[in-house]
């Protein structure tokens, strides 16, 4: 349950204690814990994310070039890896944990890398573009 105001909140501890008090009046032991919601990307974000690697994978199709010189390293490059390489480039452990804004960030740094070691070929996409 996602709680916003103080309201709520007693409202749910009032329904929680009564809970809870009914399980262990049966000998059963009870588990409360509380956290921060985040916000997670919405459906056309993860579309618009894998719209930005396929747009990457497909750069490279076209012109032969892969970032950071990878081309020395891999024999092969798609969009599964442009992610893989640039979530770990960017310390980004699942992109499934980043919030909206952490996500808008996070493309428009690749996309940023992308067109300055390209030399401004790159092309990036937008969110209208690709949602």
């Amino acid at each position: 349950m996602i709680i916003r105001t103080i309201e709520e909140l007693n409202e749910f501890i009032e329904k929680a204690i009564f809970q809870a008090k009914s399980i262990i009046s049966f000998g059963k032991e009870v588990k409360m814990t509380c956290e921060i919601y985040r916000k997670k990307r919405s459906m056309k974000q993860n579309r618009y994310m894998w719209a930005v690697f396929e747009n990457i994978s497909n750069f490279y199709k076209d012109t032969g070039f892969m970032p950071d010189n990878l081309e020395k390293r891999l024999k092969f490059f798609n969009k599964d890896i442009a992610k893989t390489w640039y979530c770990a480039k960017f310390g980004i452990m699942h992109t499934s944990l980043l919030n909206t804004k952490e996500m808008v960030e996070f493309l428009d740094k690749v996309q940023f890398e992308m067109i300055e070691q390209s030399s401004g070929e790159y092309q990036p996409i937008y969110p209208e573009e690709a949602w």
